[in-house]
């Protein structure tokens, strides 16, 4: 490994969510040292990082980046870090509808505060398709964004924060990926097809709750297949960063037709009730190719599959 122990020192905010900790249990016996914060009073992390992480060379710290005087103080953990993986986030985007000022510490404070003290050679930001809230059809990342929803404003303003911050030379280089959706294991609950299985392929419910008419689009990734993706952008060249990239299946399916896949997979029959406005109406997709091509990424798991590992977690 040359002249360091380790191949990366990487920092990973928001280290405890559903995308943090399959990326953790993802990177063990790649030869790279973790810097993992979290912030959530009574988490479950300390004992997941024990139980689950063996091997792995990480250190954790529990840390509300929406403080400046809180990340002032451990300015010393920011020294020496070769790559930001930064995921903290508001995960829930119909929250951002009723606590607005809330989504914007959580999404756009965090960050501004970590890099007003913080310098980074490498930064991921993992920003979200909902940027493209408002638009119909194929987008790209040229499209003219203009969201409503304050989750899609506080994530499309955070990105050009990050800009900001290259220009500055905090960051010598960054990466936007731009999300359009992810399940499996350690989502939570709340979350579509956990929610689905849980309450129809486990608990035998006879109707599901939809919001929304049901012709919102998805198009998501299982989360083994993409944290397998963050693991090739993370150990990429330079020569690819200092971009943006729509990170998807290519795979956009309106949720009733995803829940009838699921319901004839699982020998199911239940009434799909269709409650309300969604909070993110979806009729926008985008094309993947740059971002595959670019990174050599290959998605295995597809949809049917998918369910069935997550329902094989979920009983566990």
């Amino acid at each position: 490994m040359g002249e360091r122990e380790f191949i990366m020192k990487i920092l990973i905010t928001g280290a405890s969510g559903f995308i943090g900790r399959n990326i953790l249990l993802t990177l063990r016996g790649k030869g790279h040292e973790i810097v993992a914060l979290y912030n959530r009073s009574g988490s479950d992390f300390e004992e997941f990082v024990k139980r689950e992480l063996d091997g792995l060379v990480i250190s954790i710290y529990c840390l509300d980046l929406s403080n400046i005087e809180d990340v002032r103080s451990c300015e010393e953990l920011f020294e020496e870090i070769d790559l930001c993986l930064f995921l903290c986030a508001n995960g829930d985007p119909g929250e951002s509808i009723i606590h607005p000022n809330w989504d914007l510490d959580c999404n756009t404070k965090t960050l501004v505060n970590l890099l007003s003290i913080a310098s980074f050679d490498k930064f991921i930001f993992v920003s979200s398709g909902a940027v493209y809230e408002g638009l119909l059809g194929l987008v790209d990342i040229d499209s003219k964004l203009n969201p409503e929803l304050p989750y899609a404003i506080s994530k499309l303003a955070s990105e050009q924060y990050v800009k900001f911050f290259y220009k500055q030379e905090r960051i010598k280089n960054y990466l936007i990926l731009r999300l359009f959706g992810t399940y499996g294991p350690y989502e939570p609950s709340r979350k579509l097809f956990s929610r689905f299985i849980g309450n129809i392929i486990i608990g035998d419910y006879k109707e599901f709750e939809v919001k929304g008419d049901g012709t919102n689009l998805l198009d998501y990734i299982y989360i083994e297949d993409l944290v397998q993706a963050f693991i090739k952008v993370i150990e990429s060249k330079e020569e690819v960063w200092n971009r943006i990239y729509n990170v998807c299946m290519g795979k956009s399916t309106p949720i009733y037709k995803l829940l009838s896949i699921a319901m004839d997979y699982f020998k199911r029959n239940v009434k799909l009730i269709y409650n309300g406005e969604a909070t993110e109406p979806i009729k926008f997709f985008a094309d993947p190719q740059l971002f595959k091509k670019t990174f050599d990424i290959e998605y295995r798991t597809w949809f049917t599959r998918g369910v069935d590992k997550l329902e094989e977690w979920i009983r566990c």
